[in-house]
């Protein structure tokens, strides 16, 4: 497999080359090659020798830069990547990109799913769900569609709101004592939601 990764970025002032330097060296530790430390320079040797070289140049708080990676182990190229990933928080911009887009779809394969799991905790929550599920149960009444309709006309609900609106407006026709809609009631509604 041969790609061809580039990579740019800024280093964040709250870090030095030494936070570069750790980060590399810690990789460097999985893959097979040689480390080369000098001045502001990081070079990582490949010993494949079908590789050229990774150099991490540290030029004005910058790195910019390209290697050609040639290797018959697919694994070493992530090995790579995670390293670049690491490096990542390090600065601000920072961009790789590489010939057949493995960099960006590795990130979304490694990127942590930030879904969380809830149940349901109080017994407010509990109550508002039964008046969901209760609601699904019936129809909606002349006067629920009449306060719908004047709240929330210009209005696009998505389909998993509009429980929650309907809830809204059981609320508030209880709220007010809405019988029904006298152009009174209508003004006082207008007002109130406004």
């Amino acid at each position: 497999m041969g790609c061809t990764i580039f990579y740019k970025g800024k280093l964040k002032s709250e870090y030095t080359f030494n936070d570069i330097v750790s980060i590399v060296q810690k990789h460097a530790e999985t893959f097979e090659c040689l480390l080369n430390i000098k001045e502001n320079i990081v070079e990582i040797k490949f010993c494949n020798d079908k590789s050229e070289p990774l150099v991490l140049g540290l030029e004005d708080t910058k790195i910019d830069g390209f290697c050609k990676w040639n290797g018959d182990i697919e694994e070493e190229y992530y090995k790579i990547l995670d390293m670049f990933i690491e490096l990542k928080p390090l600065f601000k911009p920072f961009r790789i990109e590489d010939d057949f887009g493995i960099w960006e779809n590795y990130l979304v394969q490694n990127k942590p799913c930030k879904i969380i799991k809830r149940s349901i905790c109080t017994e407010q929550e509990q109550k508002l769900l039964q008046r969901i599920i209760n609601n699904t149960e019936k129809g909606y009444s002349d006067i629920e569609m009449e306060v719908l309709d004047i709240m929330y006309r210009h209005t696009e609900v998505a389909p998993f709101s509009k429980n929650i609106c309907r809830l809204i407006v059981q609320d508030f026709i209880e709220l007010f004592d809405i019988k029904s809609l006298s152009s009174e009631k209508h003004s006082q509604i207008i007002k109130a939601a406004n």
